[in-house]
């Protein structure tokens, strides 16, 4: 009987330990995790009055048309071409540093500018992520493209809001700790078939296939390389798809937010739109501004159809 009871009485022990351990990990509410780093760039309309610390600077990327008849006032006109190389292959990429900056200045574009880019959305080809990833490089991190349905009057409504706030109520936005969203096609070459490197290619089906009607001097697409239209990360009211359809998405893809992405198109307008979605969503995403024009252009890089 006393061995019994001693025992019983370490059964007793041993449970009450097993039950305590139990509760300190699942009886106490779970602590949320560091949120992932995230780099915002780009904000719907009813998001503006809130995401900017004075009034914006707006760029407009929209068709001569679209400008006309419904105008933003004071919104500045601006191409892509603006800011780009025009000799071939090199249209896609950026001018130098120093001939960014200058031309920026000329759109009364200063160091502290906080800048809201427009576009045709979904009936355009990513023009207004194109100038946001220029700005971005050339280090206006304080930069976003205006995403979803909105009307010119209702914009300008939500930007005067902003001018009537006191700015030393308003919490300044910082920067972007990074400066470099671009990658070159040494560094795709050198790093193609690689672990953690991925390339996308966000074109048209047809495009990827072997079709060039944008000027390509080849058809094809960079081997190993993993198709997806960039307008599948849209709405047809220009809203972007939420972080959870787009993680989803590239789960399917088998593209991890740890990856190295190397996203391009045919001269890196596109592209640099897709790099500003997958940004803001976590995911280590770089701009290859060359694109086609550029590799396809060199006989030495291998091409796919």
């Amino acid at each position: 009987m006393k061995i019994l009871a001693q025992s019983y009485g370490t059964f007793f022990f041993v449970a009450a330990m097993v039950w305590s351990f139990w509760l300190q990990i699942h009886g106490n509410p779970t602590k949320p995790g560091p949120e992932a780093s995230r780099e915002r760039w780009f904000v719907s309309e009813n998001e503006v009055s809130s995401q900017f610390s004075k009034k914006p600077l707006v760029l407009d990327t929209r068709s001569f048309l679209n400008r006309k008849v419904n105008p933003i006032q004071q919104a500045k006109p601006i191409s892509w071409e603006k800011l780009s190389r025009e000799d071939r292959p090199n249209q896609g990429k950026l001018l130098e540093k120093q001939a960014v900056l200058k031309e920026l200045e000329n759109f009364g574009i200063e160091k502290e500018s906080e800048v809201l880019v427009v576009g045709d959305g979904f009936s355009g080809f990513g023009e207004e992520g194109r100038i946001v990833w220029s700005l971005r490089e050339a280090g206006f991190s304080n930069s976003y493209f205006l995403t979803g349905s909105w009307k010119p009057k209702s914009l300008e409504k939500a930007l005067n809001s902003i001018e009537k706030q006191n700015d030393s109520v308003r919490k300044k936005k910082k920067g972007s700790s990074y400066q470099n969203y671009t990658i070159e096609k040494n560094e795709i070459l050198s790093s193609l078939n690689q672990a953690g490197f991925k390339v996308l290619d966000v074109r048209e089906p047809r495009e990827f296939s072997g079709s060039t009607p944008y000027g390509e001097s080849n058809g094809g697409h960079i081997p190993g390389a993993i198709p997806l239209y960039f307008k599948e990360l849209m709405k047809r009211d220009s809203s972007i798809r939420s972080q959870a359809e787009v993680e989803k998405l590239f789960n399917d893809l088998n593209i991890k937010k740890d990856d190295t992405i190397a996203v391009y198109c045919t001269g890196g307008i596109r592209s640099a739109w897709v790099v500003g979605v997958l940004r803001t969503y976590g995911y280590n995403a770089k701009n290859y501004p060359g694109s086609m024009w550029e590799w396809s252009d060199d006989s030495k890089l291998p091409l796919t159809r």
